[in-house]
């Protein structure tokens, strides 16, 4: 990559990266909000599978749980395949079998 070419992407990268920090500082905020509130109302309770068995029982605590590992585990393989896609960019080696 030519040095030109390198400084050209760094001058357009605060201009595009600033929405996309606008949205996550919201985001944020909204759950900082939504924590504090819940710590208000029940400061016994610690997670929020906890709020969702106490406000709407046993099946909905089970949906949430099922739901919660789903999302942990693709997050997970997501992880694991995206640093094995950065080794395999910068040192050649493949991390699969044959």
């Amino acid at each position: 990559m030519s040095p030109s070419c390198f400084s050209c992407l760094l001058s357009l990268i605060p201009a595009h990266s600033s929405p996309l920090l606008a949205g996550a500082t919201v985001q944020i905020i909204l759950f900082a909000i939504l924590a504090i509130e819940i710590k208000r109302k029940c400061p016994a309770i610690h997670t929020m599978l906890e709020v969702v068995h106490s406000r709407w029982g046993k099946g909905a605590h089970l949906t949430f749980l099922f739901f919660g590992l789903l999302a942990s585990l693709i997050v997970t393989a997501m992880l694991i395949l995206g640093g094995a896609a950065t080794i395999n960019a910068l040192t050649g080696i493949k991390h699969h079998p044959p």
